[in-house]
C-alpha cells in the first residue's frame, strides 16, 4: 500500500483531509509548507536571501585553498634571531612525536653544534609535528639549525621560527659564526 503523501492524486492537508494535487511541483510546494498555487512569503524574504547569497559568495572568495594555506613569516637576520632565542643549535631530527591530549608534540635532535644555550647531545624541543601551514616543517632524518623560544626546561620551536635546512645550512653557519660548543658530527 502506498501512503497518502506518495500518491499523485492528492496530498494530506493540514486538517487531515485530501486536496487534489495536479503535478509534482505542487506536491513539493505543499511538502515545504506553502500553498500549491502561491507560496506565502515574508516581506523580508528577498532581502534576507540576497544578504545570505552575498555572504556565501564573499566567504567562497576569501576562503580559497590558496589563502587558507598561505603563511607569511618575517624573520630577523641570524645574529638578531640568535640574540632573541633561548637556544640556537644544529642537529639531525631523529624522532618526531605528534601532540596528544596529554602532551604537546616533541622533536628529538642529535645535536652537532651549539651557538647559544645549554643544549645536550640529544635535545628535545616542543614542536608542531605534521601538517602545519607555517614553517618549520620538520622531517625525521633531516639536518636543521633551529632557534628556540621558551625556557631551558621547556624549549619550543614555534610557527615561523627562524630555521635553516638543506642548502641554506652553510649560509646560516657563516652568519652565526663560531659555535660555542660542538659534538661529533652525525650523517646528514
Amino acid at each position: 500500500m502506498v501512503g497518502p503523501a506518495c500518491t499523485n492524486s492528492g496530498a494530506v492537508t493540514g486538517d487531515g483531509g485530501r486536496a487534489p494535487v495536479r503535478n509534482h511541483q505542487a506536491l513539493a510546494a505543499r511538502a515545504l509548507g506553502g500553498d500549491a498555487v502561491r507560496m506565502p512569503r515574508s516581506p523580508l524574504a528577498a532581502p534576507f536571501a540576497l544578504a545570505l547569497g552575498t555572504l556565501l559568495a564573499l566567504t567562497c572568495l576569501v576562503l580559497t585553498p590558496e589563502s587558507a594555506a598561505a603563511c607569511s613569516c618575517a624573520w630577523f637576520d641570524a645574529p638578531t634571531a640568535r640574540d632573541q632565542a633561548t637556544h640556537v643549535f644544529e642537529g639531525v631530527l631523529v624522532n618526531a612525536i605528534p601532540a596528544s591530549d596529554a602532551a604537546p608534540g616533541r622533536a628529538v635532535f642529535r645535536v652537532d653544534r651549539v651557538w647559544k644555550g645549554r643544549v645536550s647531545r640529544t635535545f628535545t624541543v616542543q614542536a608542531t609535528i605534521g601538517l602545519t601551514m607555517c614553517p618549520p616543517h620538520l622531517e625525521v632524518g633531516q639536518r636543521y639549525i633551529l632557534y628556540t623560544a621558551g625556557s631551558d626546561a621547556a624549549p619550543r620551536v614555534e610557527a615561523c621560527t627562524r630555521f635553516a635546512g638543506g642548502e641554506s645550512l652553510e649560509t646560516e653557519r657563516r652568519a652565526l659564526g663560531t659555535p660555542t660548543q660542538t659534538y661529533p658530527t652525525t650523517a646528514p
